[in-house]
């Protein structure tokens, strides 16, 4: 009986140590992956942006200044600019079977997907919507959709990620058990 209990207890102690070994490891993965998207997620809004920043109009036609070909050069392939009607008003190594006028329809379809299987990436300007795509096969894009109150708290005062507000819509990541003050506004904004 005695030896029975000891191989009881000793089993109950392995069962107890792999089940801490299990979750340190899933948090560790966890926090590694979080840092790692946020990282890449901010990097890639950064980039877009001071790509159009160096966006100008002259004479009637927009061009990039060399610091934007610069941007463009480091992870990109190819870029253009279109207009409110969809029509290409710069381009930058756009390929052949993409250089056409493009319907709403098409834009809200790429804008969240992607265009000719590049993963495309958009920013609003003050040209145009700026489209910048990089290699194919180097990114993957997956929409996940959830209900705005469990997820998403709009109060920005208690972002974790701060970043953009045209991206995040002023919304934050909602963690279930750590305590938050309610919500004190809806989301407002402009939907792109």
């Amino acid at each position: 009986m005695k030896s029975l209990s000891r191989i009881l207890l000793r089993y109950l102690w392995y069962s107890l140590w792999m089940l801490l070994i299990t979750l340190a490891l899933n948090m560790f993965l966890y926090v590694l992956f979080g840092f790692q998207t946020v990282r890449s997620t901010n990097r890639s809004t950064t980039a877009i942006r001071n790509i159009s920043e160096e966006l100008d109009r002259t004479d009637g036609t927009v061009c990039l200044s060399e610091q934007g070909y610069e941007y463009l050069k480091t992870d990109y392939v190819w870029a253009m600019l279109l207009d409110a009607h969809g029509t290409v008003l710069w381009n930058w190594n756009l390929p052949d079977s993409l250089n056409h006028s493009y319907t709403v329809s098409e834009v809200a379809s790429f804008s969240k997907w992607y265009l000719d299987d590049y993963p495309v990436t958009e920013w609003v300007t003050d040209h145009g919507l700026l489209v910048i795509a990089q290699q194919r096969g180097s990114i993957w894009k997956y929409n996940i959709k959830g209900s705005a109150p469990l997820y998403y708290r709009h109060d920005s005062r208690h972002a974790f990620f701060q970043s953009d507000p045209r991206l995040l819509h002023r919304a934050c990541i909602r963690f279930p058990l750590l305590p938050f003050p309610p919500c004190a506004r809806r989301r407002t904004g402009t939907a792109f």
